[in-house]
């Protein structure tokens, strides 16, 4: 009985050609000379540097890979035009030879296992011989001897491994529509997807999510321009409002995550950073094998709401940074340095989080931590108790007895954390290769963030309240960094 053994190791991506395959992108046979583009993959990463590889894409290498051999095993060229509805079946069948792939080059599959196979169909031995010249060596193929081939697969097998790891890498499916991001604005947590092509896995649509359910009528969505990282609205109160994501990831070199910020010319001060990355490849903190240091870029904004200004002004952030991970104190630790704003020191070990900010540098004290009163610097931890923010939004009552101070009491609230954050962790076998991270630190007056109310006008017949947006200095900085 034949069993596929599919091993797995995930480095750096790389095509390699053989035999006499290669071709066009469009998928028309072609000279070996002429190199395997991806189209999906060239578009993918205008928006963003991480890995996109769809079953569309993986079909369409291997079917290239094996040139005018991929029709003797019904990988026809139609892997250019897939198949919709009845499924992708030129990716079963690209993964049914990578996987034979592994089969012969595993030491435990035995040269009679290798002998039947070859003898059961003309379809198995040209199976053979396509995952043979996909691992680049078609001297172990002799067509009429099941006998031979399988002697020289035995006697190769050292020669299979780095080609097979090449291979594997290669089809190893990711769709940009799985990775999970998290951006930071106002509040915290906001999510936001890709939409992709269902055939190609070419992103199409970028969504910001009304809520983490993902069917609410209020997303919004946006719509690619042509191949680049630029979206037009096509919503409701959205309609042609631009909107561009900066992948900084991207020029790092990350693969399975990204960080950077949005922008939209709809609203002007408004530019969420946020971090993304795939699932498949996340690593939690306390399966990390060793300690590790990553070193790359910090970005962000720090808004100084002062004097019920409202949204307030915003002081752009940029600088190197340096991850550690302790694998004995489970500490991650960040350490960027802001020339016009604070040295930063932050560190988390699960729920416990605190940010050292020392050597204000801005000429501007209207950026300074509102804690910071004497601009020596200030330590800042969600040890020191929660804040408070309040909903106006239900009905205050409001008589002759009411106070400033009593309505402020009435108001229903909610806590808020000094520091939110997400940091994760990506690689292979428990030892990350890169991580991106987003943290928030909000230093709210008196605990109090949001609105507050600041007087009562009974001369008016509405609009009796008086509120003002309450100080505040609010970070908000996302970071991407690598071995």
């Amino acid at each position: 009985m034949k069993k596929f053994t599919i091993l797995t190791s995930v480095l750096v991506l790389t095509a390699c050609g053989g035999g006499h395959g290669g071709g066009h992108d469009a998928g028309t046979p072609g000279d070996i000379n002429i190199p395997y583009v991806d189209s999906i993959e060239q578009s993918n990463s205008n928006v963003t540097g991480m890995v996109s590889n769809s079953e569309y894409q993986v079909a369409r290498y291997v079917a290239n890979k094996l040139g005018e051999d991929a029709v003797s095993v019904n990988l026809s060229r139609s892997a250019f035009t897939p198949k919709p509805a009845t499924g992708n079946v030129d990716y079963d069948t690209a993964r049914e030879l990578v996987d034979l792939a592994a089969w012969l080059a595993n030491d435990t599959t035995t040269e009679n296992e290798i002998i039947s196979m070859f003898n059961k169909s003309n379809l198995d031995k040209n199976k053979i011989k396509a995952a043979l010249k996909l691992m680049d060596d078609m001297y172990c193929f002799v067509g009429g001897s099941a006998e031979k081939t399988a002697e020289r697969i035995i006697s190769r097998r050292t020669n299979f491994q780095t080609p097979l790891t090449d291979l594997q890498q290669k089809t190893e499916v990711f769709n940009l529509k799985d990775v999970d991001f998290t951006m930071a604005d106002e509040g915290f947590g906001g999510k936001m997807r890709f939409n992709v092509n269902e055939q190609t896995g070419e992103v199409n649509e970028f969504i910001v999510l009304a809520d983490e359910e993902d069917d609410d009528d209020d997303n919004k969505v946006f719509v690619r321009d042509g191949t680049s990282n630029e979206f037009t609205g096509r919503v409701e109160d959205w309609d042609n409002a631009k909107l561009k994501y900066t992948s900084m990831g991207k020029d790092l070199g990350l693969r399975y995550s990204d960080f950077g910020m949005l922008e939209i010319n709809a609203i002007p001060n408004w530019r969420p950073v946020f971090v993304g990355g795939y699932d498949t490849k996340k690593i939690e903190p306390h399966n990390i094998t060793n300690s590790e240091t990553f070193t790359g870029k910090a970005t962000g904004s720090v808004a100084s709401i002062l004097d019920g200004e409202g949204s307030g002004r915003a002081l752009p952030l940029d600088a190197d940074a340096k991850l550690t991970f302790d694998k004995n104190s489970g500490n991650s630790e960040l350490i960027a340095k802001f020339n016009n704003w604070y040295d930063v020191k932050y560190t988390e070990n699960g729920d416990d989080k605190s940010i050292i900010l020392t050597n204000y540098t801005n000429e501007d004290t209207d950026f300074r931590m509102l804690r910071d009163t004497t601009g020596n610097g200030v330590t800042i931890s969600n040890a020191d108790g929660v804040q408070h923010e309040y909903d106006y939004r239900h009905d205050i009552p409001l008589d002759e007895h009411s106070t400033v101070a009593s309505l402020n009491a009435a108001a229903e609230d909610e806590d808020v954390n000094r520091i939110n954050s997400d940091i994760r962790y990506f690689g292979d076998n428990n030892i990350p290769v890169e991580s991106v991270g987003i943290i928030q630190v909000r230093d709210c007056a008196d605990n109090r963030c949001g609105d507050v109310i600041t007087g009562i006008d009974t001369t008016r017949t509405d609009d009796q309240i008086e509120m003002r947006r309450n100080d505040e200095i609010r970070l908000n900085l996302s970071f991407g960094v690598k071995k």
